[in-house]
């Protein structure tokens, strides 16, 4: 059950863990305690440093998923590259819950307004924030294209930049090695 919960959770986000991310499917191929991550883009790699990332995004706690049914630990997990395309992963666990809990998730229409606020200290994307907001518009219109009859408008409030000093005349910002 862990390797399996492990890979749903993974897949479920297409190719966004591949380099470079993306929106296609991604195969993923269980085999027994572990599981082999594909793209099938071929532009994209299942790489095992961008893999771990998508397993821990939106949690409090990035080594623990909670369930109804128990909860799913990646704190163990490894990432090892099979080849330049794919990564296999094993070592998750999946530990049942004493008592079963429901899990509540919905929405309903309260407005017109969506606001999204995103903060970064990272200087790469303080530099490129205008750049960044271009791709995120293109994305948005890609998957909600919006028509002359239910048009719409994004609006960026982009705060902070300039707050302290002019970034423009800041100093070159050391560049750091992964260790991907």
């Amino acid at each position: 059950m862990g390797p399996t919960m492990h890979m749903s959770k993974i897949i479920e986000c297409c190719s966004i863990c591949c380099n470079p991310g993306g929106r296609d499917a991604l195969l993923g191929t269980l085999e027994g305690e572990s599981f082999t991550l594909d793209s099938m883009n071929p532009a994209r790699h299942a790489t095992r440093c961008r893999s771990p990332h998508t397993a821990c995004t939106s949690k409090a706690d990035p080594y623990v998923v909670h369930e109804p049914e128990g909860a799913l630990y990646v704190d163990q997990a490894r990432y090892e590259a099979i080849d330049e395309h794919r990564t296999r992963v094993s070592g998750a666990r999946w530990e049942p819950a004493r008592t079963l809990s429901v899990k509540l998730e919905g929405a309903v229409r309260v407005g017109e307004r969506a606001i999204l606020l995103a903060g970064s200290a990272d200087p790469r994307v303080i530099a490129n924030v205008r750049s960044i907001l271009a791709g995120v518009e293109a994305t948005v219109r890609e998957l909600a294209p919006g028509s002359p009859a239910a048009p719409y408008r994004l609006y960026y409030r982009v705060y902070g930049i300039d707050g302290v000093f002019d970034w423009k005349q800041a100093p070159p910002v050391p560049r750091v090695k992964s260790s991907c």
